[in-house]
């Protein structure tokens, strides 16, 4: 596993589940990193195979038209992205957050952490 291989801590693999309005039951496991620096690192999902994954029934016509990732620390950020797997730009910012624009059939939505 690429986290072992780059000594990036981690908790997990834990199981998750919840139950959807229709009634059907998503199941999963998840593995978190121990620093996430405050949410800017992801977790990892991996969708069991009894489990419908979302993406398959989800409402059509939405798209993630823009991310950015922001700390005040970017190169160390990019590092740490890169050890697992990630190779994403961060932008220098005095305020460490993410933001995205994902737009839909009613419109934009913009989102910032």
């Amino acid at each position: 596993m690429r986290l072992r291989e780059n000594k990036v801590e981690f908790t997990g693999p834990s199981d998750g589940s919840r139950k959807r309005p229709d009634g059907q039951v998503l199941n999963w496991k998840t593995i978190n990193l121990a620093d996430d620096r405050h949410g800017l690192l992801p977790f990892f999902i991996e969708w069991r195979s009894d489990s419908v994954h979302p993406s398959k029934d989800a409402p059509a016509k939405c798209t993630l038209d823009y991310f950015e990732i922001l700390s005040a620390d970017p190169q160390e950020l990019a590092s740490t992205l890169k050890r697992i797997g990630i190779d994403f730009p961060v932008q220098r910012s005095d305020k460490t957050r993410l933001r995205a624009v994902i737009s839909g059939p009613k419109g934009e939505l913009r989102l910032t952490s």
